[in-house]
């Protein structure tokens, strides 16, 4: 019999978000990629389409701007998405980040986000 594992529920890492949809907004995501919910994006300067966050990027990825809202496969094209963006809390052990990154990185993104009204507990 086989094991399945479970990826990360959508939206399960809000805790709270504001009314309506002010904590909310639909972004272009970048192609080749499956996003988990929950995954911590930056967005690119030229092009303002989201990615996930990259602290070694030197293009907008660096900077944490969203998380994403619903699990979305990106692998053939750019698709739009749901994301929080501010005026929320999330659960900070929920967030989704690259396999390998430092904790040094993660506090910075998660620093990112608090500007933004984004905290994460």
């Amino acid at each position: 019999m086989a094991t399945l594992t479970q990826g990360p529920l959508d939206e399960g890492f809000i805790i709270s978000e504001a009314n309506g949809a002010r904590a909310r907004d639909r972004v272009t995501l970048a192609a080749g990629f499956v996003y988990d919910a929950g995954t911590v994006l930056g967005r690119a300067t030229a092009t303002g389409v989201y990615a996930p966050y990259d602290p070694g990027a030197a293009n907008g990825l660096e900077t944490a701007a969203a998380i994403l809202c619903r699990r979305t496969d990106a692998t053939a094209a750019e698709v739009d998405a749901a994301v929080i963006s501010r005026d929320a809390e999330v659960r900070a052990d929920a967030l989704v980040f690259a396999d390998g990154t430092a904790q040094e990185d993660i506090d910075a993104a998660i620093a990112d986000l608090a500007e933004r009204g984004v905290i994460a507990r």
